[in-house]
């Protein structure tokens, strides 16, 4: 026979259990994203991206050569 529990008690389980899981998935997504950093920082052409541990927006992206298939394209 199964003990049936309070639902005050389900409620706490329930609880405790979404609040690990939600711990873990921080864990490793946070641990993700060091590894994500690392690999962009280690590039030199994608190292300029970070400012130390902050993201750099550009107002100036740098300009990519025109594709002249594009360019017709838009002209139409």
């Amino acid at each position: 026979m199964a003990i049936q529990c309070p639902p005050n008690d389900r409620f706490y389980y329930i609880c405790t259990q979404l609040s690990e899981r939600l711990e873990k998935q921080q864990t490793a997504y946070k641990e993700e994203l060091q590894n994500v950093r690392a690999k962009v920082k280690a590039c030199p052409d994608c190292a300029s991206v970070f400012d130390g541990d902050k993201l750099r927006l550009s107002n100036n992206p740098k300009e990519k050569p025109e594709d002249p298939d594009i360019s017709e394209l838009q002209k139409q």
